[in-house]
């Protein structure tokens, strides 16, 4: 039984990004809220994820740097790096955010926060340390964890996660990735930097294969020339612990061979978090995640699922976004909010970074035909910004529609998590080329590489024998 102490508007399970937005708003617009964790408050982004991830990217960003000084004329001794003194930098840097997210925060907002677990025994309650409590309304947001493939001979190797490589005291001396994702990706290139011999085990012909692949293909340049050995269509047979050395058997087109390393790193995707007792609640799911419509709810029209767990991204700025629309509708009853993806960008913080937004060229001709489709890529040397600071790797390539309508976009480049935001906009406001060609950009920086497509998407009709026509006449009379 319930008591009226554990009646509440709304639950929300899962402390992480899109569950502590709902909550905190919740919160402070009068409303009685119960918030569930179970693990740390902030979620995977901040305790495993975004916020460490990206830390040690810095560290070993900065180390490779100064490698690369040289090219400006500064000389300096071979560097090194001190791995427990980078840690205490990852460390400090998640310290100085677990205050915006932590128990005592929310407590003060209002928020009851239970750490425990919590799951359904209905459609309206839930139970948590023997305790039951009652809403109105729920919001499910307990997100994803590290996917771990059914790998012969895995139970008795010590693999590590992205939840577990941050705890290693040392440097790996040789880190075997499987995985060519982001994830795989952004661990592969810090640590390489860091002085590991790294190696990525892709399955599909290429790593990252979300993105262009004539973007990407910059990119394996890249890594490859940092010594990061990628192997794509090959699959992991076998990993093996005999006396304390680990070996992963693989099959790259048939050819069996073996590798020897000093760590495993699983980087295969991620798994919803969906032990909740679903069913009590008579909300539907699939093995991948809670079923949602367009506005977040689920089967339940009283429970709303949100992030990794409701899909499709498994991003933290996708689950802000989503839990955005779950106030706009639960708090403030706004009937016709509801998602839209087309604009959904993502970013791998490699070195350069490599961003995208809305759709790449082949989704582009699969939805809208081949005939209807135009695309202009830049390198990323075509500003005098990237010039000067000697920031020409990669490139940056763009998808028109109809009448110049932006359709996606995907850079390789310097910045490119910040240059692509203004393509997002222009999709998310469903605008056109000649929207963006009256914007001025302040001269020098990296972003005119975006003016400078725009340039080059008008060119063949600006320079075209009717527009000169056209001009000449013109100048002769009106001029």
């Amino acid at each position: 039984m319930t008591n009226n102490q554990n009646n509440y508007d709304i639950a929300i399970i899962g402390a992480g990004s899109g569950g502590l937005v709902i909550a905190a708003v919740a919160a402070q617009l009068g409303y009685k809220v119960v918030l569930f964790e179970k693990h740390k408050m902030g979620g995977d982004c901040l305790n495993y994820g975004c916020v460490p991830t990206k830390a040690t990217i810095a560290a070993s960003k900065a180390m490779y740097n100064i490698k690369e000084a040289f090219k400006f004329g500064v000389f300096s001794t071979n560097p090194e790096m001190d791995f427990s003194r980078m840690k205490r930098h990852v460390k400090s840097v998640v310290d100085s955010i677990k205050p915006h997210d932590s128990v005592e925060r929310f407590e003060n907002l209002g928020v009851t926060v239970i750490q425990n677990e919590a799951k359904f025994i209905n459609k309206t309650t839930v139970i948590a340390n023997g305790n039951q409590y009652t809403a109105k309304k729920f919001v499910i947001a307990t997100g994803s964890s590290p996917f771990i493939p059914p790998l012969q001979g895995l139970d008795k190797v010590l693999y590590l996660t992205n939840e577990t490589i941050m705890e290693l005291e040392n440097c790996p001396k040789h880190l075997v990735i499987i995985g060519g994702g982001p994830i795989g990706c952004e661990f592969a290139q810090s640590y390489r930097r860091m002085g590991a011999e790294v190696t990525i085990i892709e399955t599909n012909s290429s790593i990252l294969i979300k993105d262009e692949p004539e973007i990407t293909k910059t990119l394996v340049q890249q890594f490859n020339k940092e010594g990061i050995k990628i192997l794509t269509s090959t699959n992991v047979e076998d990993v093996w612990n005999i006396n304390g050395k680990i070996g992963v058997k693989i099959n790259t087109n048939g050819e069996i061979s073996e590798i020897k390393c000093s760590h495993i790193l699983l980087a295969t995707g991620r798994k919803a978090n969906l032990n909740l007792d679903l069913e009590k609640a008579e909300v539907k799911y699939t093995n991948r995640n809670i079923l949602v419509n367009k506005q977040m709810r689920t089967s339940n029209k009283n429970i709303f699922a949100i992030g990794d767990v409701a899909g499709p991204y498994h991003f933290t700025h996708m689950a802000g976004y989503q839990a955005g629309i779950v106030i706009s509708i639960m708090l403030f009853g706004n009937v016709f909010a509801k998602v839209n993806y087309n604009q959904a960008p993502w970013c791998t913080y490699i070195d350069p970074e490599l961003a995208s937004v809305g759709l790449t060229e082949s989704l582009a001709k699969e939805k809208y035909g081949e005939k209807h489709i135009k695309c202009v890529t830049l390198p990323c040397s075509s500003t005098d910004r990237a010039k000067a600071e000697r920031k020409t790797k990669g490139s940056i390539k763009v998808v028109f529609g109809k009448s110049g309508k932006i359709l996606g976009a995907t850079m390789y480049g310097h910045l490119a998590g910040e240059i692509i935001q203004q393509w997002g906009i222009l999709i998310a406001n469903n605008m056109k080329a000649r929207h963006l060609a009256k914007v001025i950009c302040p001269y020098p920086t990296f972003s005119e590489i975006n003016k400078q497509i725009i340039s080059a998407y008008y060119k063949d009709t600006f320079y075209s024998e009717r527009t000169g026509k056209v001009s000449r006449f013109l100048f002769k009379y009106l001029g």
